[in-house]
C-alpha cells in the first residue's frame, strides 16, 4: 500500500489492517443494499450505503469487522448503513468472535436522512454496548480524513478501546457533520477538531476541558 491510512477506502484499510484474505464481507455492493431515502432526493446512493461489514482473522484470530467509507458522504450514518453496523454488532452476540473492530470514519448522521440517521445511530449504541456487556472487547480505529464526528463519535465513546491518528478526534461538531454531507466548504471547518475535547491515541477517558473564566455579555 503506497498510500497512507488516511487516505485509503473502506477495503483498502480491511486489507491493510487483517490477514491477507481473510475478510468475507457480507452485504457486499454486488448484493445493492442502497439507501430508500436518496433517491427521493435525487442524491446518487452507493451499493453498498457507505460501509463494509463481515468477518476477518486478525493475527489468525477470529473477528468481526466494519469499515466505513469517507468518500461517500463522509461516512454519514443513514437507514441502512446504521443497520448495517446493528446486524453485525447483533450477529456479534450470537457468534460471539473473539472482538469487533470497527475502522470509523464519519462526519455523524447523514443530513439527508434525519431522522432516520438519529434513530441509526442510537441503535448501532444500543447494539454496541449490548456486546460490551456480553464480555465480547470493541474497538474503534480512527484514522481517515474525516475523522469521527457527532453520533459516530458518541459511538466510539461506547467501545472498549478507542486508537486514532492525532488528527482524527471523535467529537460532536455540526460544522463537520455539515461539511461531510457536501454543504459546507472543506475551509470552513479549519479548526473544528482543535475545538474537540482532547483524546490520547488509546484511551478509554476523554481529558476533561479547562473550565472557562469569562462571563457572558451584559453581566453575570
Amino acid at each position: 500500500m503506497n498510500r497512507s491510512f488516511a487516505e485509503c477506502s473502506a477495503r483498502e484499510r480491511i486489507a491493510a489492517v487483517f490477514d491477507p484474505a481473510s475478510f468475507h464481507e457480507w452485504l457486499p455492493p454486488a448484493e445493492r443494499v442502497t439507501s430508500p431515502h436518496l433517491a427521493q432526493l435525487g442524491v446518487p446512493a452507493a451499493f453498498d450505503d457507505g460501509v463494509a461489514i463481515g468477518r476477518a482473522l486478525l493475527a489468525g484470530h477470529a473477528v468481526f469487522v466494519a469499515a466505513q467509507e469517507g468518500e461517500f458522504m463522509g461516512g454519514g450514518v443513514g437507514e441502512v448503513h446504521g443497520a448495517k453496523l446493528v446486524g453485525l454488532l447483533r450477529r456479534a452476540l450470537r457468534d460471539r468472535p473473539e472482538a469487533v473492530v470497527i475502522l470509523a470514519e464519519s462526519g455523524g448522521v447523514r443530513l439527508h436522512e434525519a431522522n432516520a440517521g438519529l434513530i441509526a445511530v442510537s441503535e448501532v449504541m444500543r447494539a454496541l454496548l449490548d456486546v460490551r456487556a456480553a464480555g465480547i472487547p470493541t474497538l474503534m480505529l480512527i484514522g481517515g480524513a474525516n475523522g469521527c464526528f457527532g453520533g459516530m463519535g458518541i459511538v466510539a465513546r461506547c467501545a472498549d478501546t478507542v486508537v486514532m491518528r492525532p488528527r482524527s478526534a471523535p467529537a460532536s461538531s455540526i460544522r463537520a457533520t455539515v461539511r461531510s454531507s457536501g454543504a459546507l466548504p472543506a475551509a470552513s471547518t479549519a479548526g473544528s477538531a482543535a475545538t474537540a475535547t482532547r483524546w490520547s491515541r488509546t484511551t478509554r477517558r476523554p481529558s476533561a476541558p479547562r473550565p472557562s473564566t469569562r462571563w457572558p455579555r451584559g453581566g453575570r
